[in-house]
Order: structure tokens, then sequence, then C-alpha cells
């Protein structure tokens, strides 16, 4: 977008995450500027639409059920590993209904989180 005086604003929205260079050309030539170490695209929030788990369809009562999520954003770049816990919320919840079948009556809840690694 030309803004007067010889200035130019130029937008760009990159969508993958990674290191590009830049060269910026009017007519066909290039302008000198020091893009040397390039523009390094960093990854947005975590997005649970596009994040995935591997979790077991089945888990036997009493064993403990390990899965690994793959948190990803809305690009579908994979969120690098996080150092702290407070820049990542995950929250598991378990829905449905005990086998009828089952002898024990239970108010608590069914499952226990023991740790997010």
């Amino acid at each position: 977008e030309y803004v007067g005086q010889g200035l130019y604003v130029v937008k760009y929205t990159p969508t993958i995450s990674g290191h590009y260079s830049i060269s910026v050309e009017i007519n066909h030539d290039y302008i000198r500027a020091d893009l040397s170490s390039g523009v390094r695209v960093d990854t947005t929030v975590a997005s649970a639409q596009h994040s995935t788990h591997n979790s077991h369809l089945v888990a036997v009562a009493g064993l403990e059920e390990t899965f690994q999520v793959v948190a990803r954003d809305r690009f579908g770049n994979t969120l690098p590993s996080l150092t702290s816990h407070e820049d990542f919320e995950l929250d598991v919840t378990l829905h449905g209904v005990p086998n009828p079948c089952n002898s024990v009556q239970r108010e608590d809840d069914p499952i226990a989180i023991i740790e997010i690694l």
C-alpha cells in the first residue's frame, strides 16, 4: 500500500511456522536491506479443534491409562514443547455411564487424573 513520499506499507499473514528468508524487489531490482537473518514465524495459541490425542477406546478399571496430546495451532502447526504448565491448560473430562452389570455404586468421580506430564 502506497502511503506517500515513496513510502509503502507491506502486510503479510504467515500461516506455517518456520524460518524464512525475505527479499524485496522493485521493478526486478532488489532493495538493499539487512534481512540476512531472515524472519522467524512462531506458532500461535493451541486450538482444540486442530489438536489430536491417541487415547484408547477401551480402558480397564484399576489400571493406569496413558495417552499423548499433540497440541496444534489453528493453522495445524505443532506447538513446541512447553517449559511451563502456565502456558497451556489441558482439561480432561470423562463422560458416560457405568456398565449396568457393575455391582459397585459410586458417587465420586469415576476417573482420577494422576499427573499430566
